[in-house]
């Protein structure tokens, strides 16, 4: 049997790793295992492993949570320090899911005038702010087809267009949108490359085989790890450019 001290030694140092992470909230403690929250409405579920060699297993409630982790980690294999980033990643893709933005935006918001031109533009350049930060959140603060971190290389790429949106729910979508090295968002913006359901970059027979050339060689991944929530977007993006486009996937 477990040592009684060893077993509430590993349970504590899961909660303050948790708790230094974002789930400050401690809802159930077992025998191996702690369920702990937030501020938002999503629990995580921090299982002990392996309990000589001190590591954790951790699942969320939320299944965009749970998938994006299971995406860039080994959720079921983690020391101490890897579960205080995993603790700490849980909360910000928490923090950027729909409708924290929305939330966000009408709070600051709230008391802004919009009545002239000068003042929706203001409003607007809210939101703009707001949706970078969630896709910041989202995506791990860099861009996930070149790895590029370079805050000031990064773009907010809206799938479908602030103009073109029928809503403030869909303008503040983290799912409507990619964070994107700028010479990417500067094709995707002008519908030269789209995304397929699978993830996969397609070129548009506008670009120029020198313009594909310049971006596939600047990719660290030929295809993005999608949630079915961006469908919704793509497939309109897709509409555009891609309606008489020959199959030109990435690795073809």
């Amino acid at each position: 049997m477990m040592d009684v001290a060893r077993r509430h030694l590993l349970l504590d140092d899961a909660f303050d790793a948790a708790r230094h992470g974002g789930f400050d909230r401690e809802h159930e403690r077992g025998a191996d295992h702690l369920v702990v929250g937030c501020e938002f409405p999503a629990f995580l579920t921090i299982k002990v492993m392996d309990w000589p060699g001190g590591r954790y297993g951790v699942a969320c409630s939320d299944t965009t949570v749970a998938n994006k982790l299971a995406d860039e980690i080994d959720v079921m294999s983690l020391g101490l320090e890897d579960l205080l980033k995993a603790c700490s990643r849980a909360y910000s893709i928490l923090r950027s899911v729909p409708s924290r933005p929305l939330e966000a935006f009408k709070a600051q918001t709230r008391s802004m005038p919009a009545i002239t031109e000068v003042e929706r533009i203001a409003i607007q350049r809210v939101g703009q702010d707001i949706f970078r930060l969630a896709l910041e959140d989202f995506w791990g603060g860099y861009c996930p087809l070149t790895g590029i971190k370079d805050r000031a290389l990064l773009r907010a790429s809206h799938i479908v267009s602030w103009a073109s949106c029928e809503s403030d729910e869909d303008r503040l979508d983290v799912f409507n949108g990619f964070l994107l090295a700028a010479h990417i968002d500067a094709a995707f913006d002008r519908h030269l490359v789209t995304i397929d359901p699978s993830g996969q970059l397609l070129f548009a027979p506008s670009i120029s085989s020198r313009g594909q050339e310049m971006i596939k060689g600047s990719l660290i991944a030929d295809k993005l790890k999608l949630d079915p929530q961006h469908e919704r977007f793509l497939a309109k993006h897709r509409a555009k450019i891609m309606a008489s486009a020959p199959d030109a996937e990435i690795g073809a």
